[in-house]
């Protein structure tokens, strides 16, 4: 319930168990000076004349356009988290051609289901980022996809499957990611987990020598230079692992568990050849 006169915005997200791939939506709804509410498009619109107090509104949660399986292998993964991110920068979709000005606003995401199917809504052109994090306690590794979305048909429809192209990395260009495989629309889109070339193994602080106390669920960061490249949770064996390029040098930051409250940061450097 609105409190003070101003714009709230709504979001409904579908339940854990979500077998049709449903995906969250959001409404934005202005209470005026007097208690009354409506639903308007967007912030700043204050020309509704259903208000009312109480206010009823329904919620339609929407169908997904980003329908995929997560693997490992030939297995699917289940009950992992994929967060989905919208790339931002200032001058614009095709201007940075670098990809190195930019910043990502959070949209949202979706565990994978029990058979690691998974469903998301894109809704606007722009290019994406997939963060795809195994489940609690495996020795799997973190990884991120990168998207270009495009209404390539100028119909002013929501964005399709076919529509929706899988770059190469981070840095590629928009003009080359065109000429990449479309997200499938006829059948799901396998992700699968990459095989890790770094692990990190985090002790505990009164070991020495040979001697290692796992500790787990301490979190590692993974910088590029200044560039903050990705993290990860150690698992119930001290363990880490990370799938990175090669031919960088990489920063390496360990924090403690909460049940280490006395414990320090550390950091440490490697390079890939």
């Amino acid at each position: 319930e609105p409190q003070d006169a101003g714009y709230y915005r709504i979001t409904a997200n579908p339940g854990w168990s979500n077998p049709d791939n449903l995906t969250r939506t959001s409404v934005v709804v202005y209470q005026n000076a007097d208690g009354d509410v409506c639903s308007v498009d967007d912030p700043g619109d204050s020309d509704c004349g259903d208000a009312a107090n109480p206010y009823s509104l329904d919620i339609q949660l929407a169908g997904a356009n980003l329908v995929g399986t997560l693997k490992n292998g030939s297995d699917n993964v289940g009950f992992a988290w994929i967060g989905l991110m919208r790339e931002r920068n200032n001058a614009g979709l095709d201007e940075d051609v670098s990809r190195t000005n930019t910043w990502y606003e959070w949209l949202g995401g979706s565990n994978t289901s029990a058979s690691g199917s998974f469903g998301m809504r894109i809704e606007e052109n722009g290019r994406y980022q997939l963060e795809v994090n195994p489940p609690w306690n495996t020795t799997l590794t973190r990884f991120s996809v990168y998207l270009l979305a495009e209404d390539s048909d100028d119909d002013g429809d929501t964005i399709e499957a076919s529509e929706i192209r899988i770059c190469s990395s981070k840095s590629e260009s928009n003009d080359d990611c065109r000429d990449n495989a479309v997200w499938s629309g006829v059948s799901n889109s396998q992700i699968s987990f990459p095989a890790a070339n770094v692990a990190i193994r985090v002790c505990d602080k009164d070991d020495s020598g040979t001697t290692c106390t796992p500790v787990p669920n301490a979190w590692v960061n993974v910088f590029s230079g200044f560039e903050w490249v990705g993290g990860s949770n150690t698992n119930n064996l001290g363990m880490a692992r990370f799938s990175l390029p090669d031919g960088e040098s990489y920063r390496f930051e360990v924090n403690p568990n909460w049940a280490n409250p006395d414990g320090s940061r550390v950091e440490t450097a490697s390079g890939i050849a």
